[in-house]
């Protein structure tokens, strides 16, 4: 009893150095996208924020990494202030051999808002309106999408619910700021994308340098 009062103490500070959130996802697979492979794939996180959707981005980059799936970033292809027509982004796609678009974004952050929609303009992907999610949001209604480039259609997509984990002491729940509810929701996007047979386990642990 001694033993579990004194992990007490380090675990909530462990939850407001860190931040803690919980996340819900659920998601669903076309049958191509697991009998497909997708080995480089650009992320866009539509966040109005623009630390909210490099973070978002870098998070995604960061887990594909580890199933050894090329990530790009696509504020780092696509400078956020320039529009571009169809025909650079479809020669940007190519030059690079982007299998998969990975689209992420919120429709929920305590705000009124309705989802991300996308449709394909050859391969413009056009989204909807966008909620933000603050910095200080306790909880947030996320969707991560799937497009395959060649086929210029969905073929895997989720929605998540991310919420601030419960702490004894209510103040410090406003340490699970937007960035601890982002995180959390990436991390469960990286599961479900393995557990789906999208992103395949084995190319991990059969990985050779």
């Amino acid at each position: 009893m001694t033993a579990a009062k004194s992990l007490i103490p380090i675990l909530v500070l462990a939850c407001v150095v860190g931040g803690c959130a919980s996340t819900s996802i659920t998601s669903q697979a076309d049958v191509t996208a697991k009998a497909a492979t997708y080995d480089t794939v650009m992320v866009i996180a539509e966040f109005d924020d623009l630390d909210m959707r490099r973070l978002c981005e870098a998070e995604m980059k960061r887990h594909l990494a580890l199933y050894h799936v090329v990530c790009l970033p696509s504020s780092e292809l696509f400078f956020p202030g320039t529009a571009y027509s169809v025909d650079e982004m479809r020669a940007k796609l190519a030059e690079l051999r982007v299998a998969g678009i990975l689209v992420m974004s919120a429709y929920g952050g305590g705000e009124a808002s309705i989802p991300a929609t996308y449709y394909t303009q050859g391969t413009a992907w056009v989204s909807g309106a966008v909620a933000g999610v603050g910095h200080a949001s306790q909880s947030a209604k996320f969707r991560a999408e799937l497009i395959d480039v060649r086929g210029e259609r969905s073929v895997w997509v989720s929605t998540a619910n991310s919420k601030a984990a419960y702490l004894p002491f209510p103040a410090l729940t406003d340490y699970a700021t937007g960035h601890t509810l982002l995180r959390s929701f990436c991390g469960q996007v990286m599961n479900k994308l393995v557990e789906d047979g999208v992103v395949k386990p084995s190319a991990a642990a059969h990985h050779t340098p």
